[in-house]
């Protein structure tokens, strides 16, 4: 089973068949015919074609489920304050489905005057055919995301909560969005709120979950036959992509269960976190150790936990935010 749908949205865009994303109507804008004098659809296409060939991330919907805690972003600020906050790959795509569409998010790193780093996401979806459709939305807004560290941040986090970093963002109108200013202040409205949500989920999964222990991720790639097959056809290729989900664990009778299918503790996510420790001559030098995220509720060996090992990460379930 393919588990991107990348190559769909493709065909999507280089038939025309687009929507752009205007929420608060509930409902879609067309496009429109390719000279529509609102977009360039040029540039969308250019930028769609970028993101089939950068690196992609496939999440598996239970580990975007991890992110949605506390314990996520006091990740992020333990990693800003380490120095390994940064994206597996100058740029990448995350892809996620998420209600009735299945959302890719590029991301990249923006360098800025001021010298501060920066990320910038851009957001595409697509409505497939198990819904009786098949057409890709674009989003008429990226977003740009800047972490800092609050006071109080550069204590031992081991044991003690770290207080929440601050997050900063930016929307802006994205390249293809040729409107006058009324129409696009007006679209970029209207997007703003589910753009900003996409962005802000694929920006933890970028960030965090190529570093958290127990995750199982597998490159998924096809038959080079199969890509030429479609390629007859004038179709476009499945992207070579990682995706990333919960593991399986052995049972005694040889069978195997997934991730918290019975597994007698709730799968959950444990948060990163840094501790000074001592070094040197004399161990009078001291420097942050960095302890990445890890998935809990099974043994990252793939094991099933044993009661103590259940009632322990019990103790460190996190507080879902509301």
């Amino acid at each position: 089973m393919i588990a991107t749908r990348w190559h769909q949205l493709q065909d999507a865009v280089h038939a025309g068949r687009v929507k752009v994303l205007a929420p608060s109507t509930e409902r879609y804008d067309s496009l429109g015919a390719l000279d529509d004098e609102r977009f360039d659809f040029g540039i969308l296409k250019d930028m769609v074609g970028f993101m089939g060939e950068i690196p992609r991330f496939v999440v598996d919907p239970a580990v975007m489920g991890l992110l949605a805690t506390d314990q996520a972003m006091m990740s992020i600020g333990d990693m800003l304050a380490c120095g390994v906050l940064q994206l597996p790959f100058p740029a990448c795509v995350v892809e996620f489905p998420a209600n009735l569409a299945t959302y890719s998010v590029l991301i990249r790193v923006a360098e800025r005057p001021s010298g501060r780093t920066c990320w910038l996401c851009s957001a595409l979806a697509y409505r497939g055919k198990d819904e009786g459709e098949d057409y890709a939305i674009a989003f008429p807004c990226s977003v740009e995301f800047y972490v800092e560290l609050p006071p109080g941040a550069l204590e031992d986090t081991e044991n003690l909560a770290p207080p929440q970093p601050d997050l900063q963002y930016e929307v802006r109108a994205e390249r293809f969005l040729i409107s006058d200013a009324t129409a696009a202040a007006t679209m970029l409205d209207d997007a703003r709120p589910l753009a900003l949500q996409r962005c802000f989920a694929a920006y933890l999964a970028a960030m965090l979950l190529p570093q958290t222990v127990g995750l199982k991720r597998e490159l998924a790639t096809v038959k080079p036959s199969f890509n030429r097959s479609r390629a007859i056809k004038g179709r476009s290729p499945v992207p070579v992509h990682t995706v990333i989900k919960l593991g399986r664990y052995g049972t005694a009778d040889g069978a195997s269960k997934a991730i918290g299918e019975g597994a007698g503790v709730e799968v959950h996510l444990r948060r990163a976190h840094k501790r000074r420790v001592v070094y040197g001559p004399g161990r009078a030098d001291r420097a942050w150790r960095f302890f990445p995220a890890q998935v809990v509720g099974y043994l990252p060996d793939g094991r099933k936990p044993s009661l103590p090992e259940m009632l322990a990460t019990r103790a460190t379930k996190p507080y879902v935010l509301k």
